[in-house]
């Protein structure tokens, strides 16, 4: 139970959605393996706690400005997933009837980027990019995002638009919004534009993905290649850049640090230990590697872990301290390539 504890543990550090796995506060913790609260006494006890999450390590590009409109503009409708048939049909039909003087460019025109890494761009990716440089493109739309998969991919299309230059706005289904936006600031992008389609692509009928496309998508389209950058949305969305890793970022009781992590996602819903700055010390204690040593820079979320890092998420999921040097070595096991694979997912 603990071996399978610290692996999903460290799996779940990694992944931009996930959280550390946890387990009730009083499990397998010793008397002085506990968080030590900052005030005891007749009022609750309130704890400092620190991160789980490291910090990003990708610079913010400048993006370009967005269209002052769409009227002759050369645009590229690019990606084919979730009922793209359909909706992308329908957005060409709102294009051509709004801005007649507009060119459209489809996928088997221009292709698509595919999922973008800040390691290296793929062959796919770099081949797209030069295409929608080969023919002007002006602006581009990709969708449609309705899976952990398909929105890595499609926002790919959109990531690789802007670091070129070219305004882009992914589609998305409602539950994939937040996962566009995130994958856009973890690979550099401080703001990567959204339209929310109202529900699920595949439990709705032709008619309704067309009506909804053309009353809901199509304006959002519409405002996010033309409305210029706010600073609002690079403060809400962008990284705020790199702080100490031992920082605490939140004090309060058991119960206000529970929900504070739940809000942050920093786990599923089940109890977790408070992570103070003297309980990881202790963690620390179990393994002769300095705290602030980085372990690597970490797909899908490309953060930044350390030492540090590991033994927050092992003091929140009630890992004993003793097993530090094997959460060590799983998290390092996790740089492997191979592992990026499934950590995206939403698949059964």
């Amino acid at each position: 139970m603990k071996r399978c504890l610290a692996f999903l543990l460290c799996l779940l550090l990694l992944c931009p959605q996930a959280v550390a796995a946890s387990l009730a506060a009083g499990s397998d913790c010793g008397e002085d393996a506990c968080p030590v609260p900052l005030i005891q006494g007749n009022q609750q006890p309130v704890y400092a706690i620190v991160s789980p999450a490291g910090y990003h390590a990708v610079d913010m590009i400048q993006q370009s400005p967005r269209l002052d409109t769409l009227a002759g503009k050369k645009i590229a409708l690019v990606g084919g997933s979730f009922m793209a048939a359909v909706t992308h049909d329908e957005l060409q039909r709102c294009i051509r009837e709004a801005y007649p003087t507009a060119a459209l460019y489809l996928f088997e025109a221009v292709g698509s980027g595919g999922p973008y890494s800040v390691f290296g761009q793929s062959g796919q990716t770099v081949a797209f990019q030069n295409r929608l440089k080969q023919l002007g493109i002006d602006a581009v739309i990709s969708g449609n995002c309705g899976c952990g998969l398909c929105t890595t991919k499609e926002s790919g299309s959109s990531i690789a638009a802007e670091y070129v230059g070219i305004p882009s706005v992914t589609v998305g289904a409602p539950t994939f919004i937040a996962q566009i936006h995130s994958t856009g600031v973890n690979r550099g992008v401080p703001v990567l534009r959204t339209a929310e389609y109202p529900g699920a692509f595949a439990s709705h009928s032709e008619e309704e993905l067309r009506r909804h496309t053309r009353e809901t998508v199509w304006p959002q389209i519409v405002s996010a290649l033309t409305e210029p950058i706010r600073q609002e949305e690079i403060d809400r969305y962008a990284a705020a850049g790199k702080r100490p890793f031992d920082e605490a970022v939140y004090t309060g009781t058991l119960e206000e640090v529970q929900e504070f992590c739940q809000v942050n996602g920093w786990t599923d819903g089940l109890p977790v230990v408070p992570a103070t700055d003297a309980l990881v010390r202790e963690y620390l204690r179990f393994t002769p590697r300095k705290a602030e040593e980085v372990l690597g820079v970490y797909a899908l979320a490309y953060r930044e872990c350390t030492v540090y890092t590991v033994a927050v998420n092992a003091v929140m999921a009630g890992v004993p301290r003793e097993l530090m040097p094997v959460c060590l070595a799983l998290t390092q096991a996790l740089g492997d390539g191979e592992w990026r694979r499934p950590l995206a997912s939403t698949h059964g």
